[in-house]
């Protein structure tokens, strides 16, 4: 599933795995949270890849951590969050 020209959803039978590319807006994080409600209960793992983020606008990351909160709160869900770059690879799990 498309978000906007940058941005997608895959979803799996247990995994839903938001892909972050470019500049990223707090109007493409409200459309993730939209999007994140739709996804069928049965998936309880939320995988945000912020691998291709090349600029954050405003206070994205605190609606990015918005939409994690939401996630563990209605799907009692791990949530895995992936940063990568040329020069570094985290990541980040909630169990």
């Amino acid at each position: 599933m498309v978000i906007g020209r940058r941005h997608s959803i895959d979803v799996t039978d247990a995994t839903a795995t938001v892909t972050l590319a470019n500049t990223v807006s707090t109007r493409d994080v409200t459309a993730i949270r939209r999007h994140c409600r739709a996804i069928p209960d049965r998936v309880q793992t939320l995988q945000l890849d912020l691998g291709e983020v090349t600029r954050f606008e405003g206070r994205v990351m605190k609606a990015v951590r918005g939409v994690v909160r939401d996630w563990r709160r209605t799907r009692r869900g791990e949530c895995r969050l992936e940063f990568r770059s040329a020069l570094l690879v985290a990541r980040v799990e909630n169990h």
